[in-house]
């Protein structure tokens, strides 16, 4: 597993973009993605040239599966999706949403899991990555 982004939910996507370029220097990478299997409006940062930020907002007016404000996920590149979470729900990980695929990132294969103690993790497939 490898650390890809910091996801964090806000209210307003427009209101919270100045908060992460003035406030915090990061940057933007592209523009808002809509993911409509997620139900969410999506925009990329990037802190210290290393840390990947997704900042989401629901899509206003639509049913979504992400939580309240100020909810926030780790997401971990994984060769095999499927057996990651295998792995996982074995530890007593509970899947929280299962697998989509993510506009954002190349359509590739994702699961949300949340930890025993309720922590949310994104899992996300990347298929070239060497299995450890």
């Amino acid at each position: 597993m490898i650390l890809h982004h910091i996801g964090i939910v806000v209210d307003k996507l427009d209101e919270a973009i100045p908060l992460f370029e003035i406030w915090m220097g990061a940057r933007r990478v592209g523009g808002v993605v809509t993911d409509e299997t997620q139900g969410a409006n999506i925009q990329l940062f990037l802190m210290n040239n290393d840390t990947l930020l997704e900042v989401i907002e629901a899509i206003p007016g639509t049913e979504s599966p992400l939580h309240a404000t100020g909810e926030y996920h780790l997401c971990f590149t994984v060769p095999n999706i499927d057996a990651e979470m295998q792995r996982m729900s074995s530890m007593g990980a509970i899947v929280n949403r299962g697998e989509t695929n993510a506009t954002l990132f190349d359509n590739r294969r994702l699961s949300f899991l949340a930890t025993h103690s309720g922590q949310l993790i994104e899992l996300l497939e990347d298929p070239n990555m060497p299995v450890q």
